[in-house]
């Protein structure tokens, strides 16, 4: 733990050498894992760390420093490193702390850190059975979990003083289904900002055979075709609004001139039935935070309304560039990073169509029930992603699996040639880890939309 006296002394020291701002991340965290693979526990680890990290900004240069350490020593000489970025301006004096109110976490039924190791392992063996009992061709099961207790305190020298503690807990099932020379993956898995009552929702049997059985449907699927068609992309699977939306609008891609959105700002860039916003007040998701890792207090920021672009995320130094205010977007992976803008929730809002009628009006179109991981180029707005479950839609209703198949498109395009939207808004329940030189957990979520043409990548000539 860190004191508030230490903390003004660190705030002090590190506007020496005349910084404009300061500001101190402490943190404590804790991180439980176990992995398991061909029917083993190949692994179950436990570790801890506790440190603080030390900013000052001068104009618009950062210095920082670290220590993983709470002594007063280590944690003077990170406050000087990051000073050191300012010379020779006026020296400010930090402001009294004074607490910030942040609203009442949600429940936590039962911490996952406090869990036994043992109860755990049960867990992940659980999965591997149900997995392995769907049918006989399911070859392997990898199954990975993870948890993270995480208490930090945020303190500058406007005299803003903030304190939290979340608990993250996730789990990941991928299987591989083989017959032949026939072989296909499959992929489940839970996550959010949930204790172990996150498995009440997806108990391991179900996250065991939700994965075995996408393999084995994928075993018989036909190849895809290859050129533009109409596109029906699933509730839940929002990551390709996440990555191919998401990241072009975070401030410091914009302010560095690499997004395709940055000079769009008040233009309509979508159909006018899509409506986009960051939303971290959202429970229990990935993205779900209180205050953000500046201190500032979480809200819901809207980025698209009816197709017009609304907004950017901005952490402190973004916008003071921009002149406004921060979204509270301002995040990192520990205190071993300085934040930088960054989503939470990323939602694609539900609209009014039902989405058993987009399929059945759909004469011929691809369905995606499951995607993948993909490649996006913020500054064109390009992407490819990998559909890991895709089917052929003939005549209104779904045919048959299409295996290696890919979404390739651009940002913008996809936008504004979104036709139908469903009232079925859902969470991809999987969520994940952001990586933009630091991780950190995200939740994405969208109800079923149609694409009136995207172009398919497939083998089938």
């Amino acid at each position: 733990m860190i004191s508030e006296d230490t903390l003004l002394t660190l705030l002090d020291l590190a506007l020496s050498e005349g910084g404009d701002f300061a500001e101190v991340y402490y943190e404590s965290s804790e991180i439980n894992r176990v992995l398991m693979q061909d029917t083993r526990v190949k692994s179950c680890s436990y570790g801890n760390t506790i440190g603080a990290g030390v900013r000052v900004i001068k104009g618009e240069q950062i210095g920082y420093g670290c220590a993983s350490s709470v002594e007063l020593e280590p944690l003077k000489r990170a406050a000087l490193t990051a000073a050191r970025i300012a010379k020779d301006g006026k020296r400010f004096s930090p402001q009294d702390l004074h607490r910030s109110v942040i609203p009442t976490p949600p429940m936590i039924e039962r911490p996952s850190g406090e869990v036994p190791a043992s109860e755990k392992t049960d867990f992940v063996k659980r999965v591997d059975r149900s997995a392995r009992d769907v049918d006989a061709r399911i070859k392997d099961v990898d199954i990975s979990y993870y948890d993270q207790t995480r208490h930090f305190i945020i303190a500058n020298s406007e005299g803003v003083l903030a304190e939290d503690g979340v608990v993250y807990t996730t789990l990941r099932v991928r299987t591989l289904a083989i017959d032949g020379q026939k072989r296909h993956p499959g992929l489940s898995g839970c996550s959010g900002h949930r204790g172990w009552e996150l498995f009440d929702d997806s108990p391991p049997e179900t996250l065991g055979r939700e994965s075995a059985d996408m393999a084995i449907r994928m075993l018989d699927a036909r190849e895809a075709p290859a050129g533009p068609m109409p596109v029906i992309i699933g509730k839940g699977n929002a990551v390709i609004i996440h990555e191919a939306v998401g990241h072009g609008l975070e401030a410091d891609i914009v302010q560095k001139g690499r997004s395709v959105y940055g000079d769009k700002l008040g233009e309509v860039i979508a159909s006018p039935l899509v409506t986009i916003v960051d939303d971290p007040t959202r429970p229990f998701k990935g993205g779900s935070i209180r205050v953000d890792d500046e201190g500032t207090l979480a809200q819901s920021t809207l980025l698209v309304e009816n197709g017009v672009l609304q907004g950017f995320l901005y952490d402190r130094i973004t916008a003071q560039r921009a002149g406004t205010a921060s979204t509270g977007n301002g995040r990192r992976q520990s205190s071993e990073f300085y934040p930088i803008p960054r989503m939470t929730n990323t939602c694609f809002l539900e609209g009014d169509d039902d989405p058993e009628e987009i399929l059945s009006e759909t004469a011929r179109g691809f369905y995606v029930k499951k995607i993948g991981g993909g490649q996006v180029n913020p500054a064109s707005g390009d992407f490819v992603f990998e559909v890991l479950e895709g089917w052929l839609v003939e005549n209104g209703r779904l045919l048959y699996p299409l295996r290696e198949a890919s979404l390739i498109g651009n940002g913008l395009e996809i936008l504004q040639n979104i036709d139908r939207v469903g009232n079925d808004f859902g969470f991809d329940r999987q969520g994940g880890f952001c990586g933009k030189g630091q991780l950190v957990p995200v939740g994405f979520g969208q109800p079923t939309i149609r694409v009136k043409k995207m172009t398919i990548g497939g083998t089938k000539k």
